[in-house]
């Protein structure tokens, strides 16, 4: 069996497609963060509100996985940005928001 390390060894090529896919993982994560406590929301919340678990959103916070376009699709519409914004810009500013209520 092959670690991640060792099948990126093999590839040569796409080591760097690869790297930049964990770097965007990890934007997208640290963006989905800052926007979640923006709005004054537990991983619990934002996870239930997406219909998925807390630990499925933890390893997509923490780039470990990748979100499924249908997850951007709905963060988007949850806080009112683009999905490109969500992955490519760092960091995000989006109203100040009080347990749902705008301030």
């Amino acid at each position: 069996m092959t670690t991640g390390a060792e099948i990126r060894k093999t590839q040569g090529g796409s080591r760097r497609a690869v790297e930049g896919r964990e770097v965007v993982q990890k934007r997208l994560g640290r963006n989905m963060v800052h926007l979640r406590e923006t709005k004054g929301w537990s991983r619990k919340e934002l996870a239930h509100k997406l219909r998925v678990t807390a630990q499925r959103l933890g390893r997509w916070e923490r780039g470990e996985r990748q979100a499924p376009l249908a997850i951007l699709v709905r963060l988007k519409a949850m806080f009112g940005v683009a999905v490109q914004e969500l992955v490519l810009s760092e960091p995000m500013k989006v109203p100040k928001v009080v347990k749902g209520e705008a301030v």
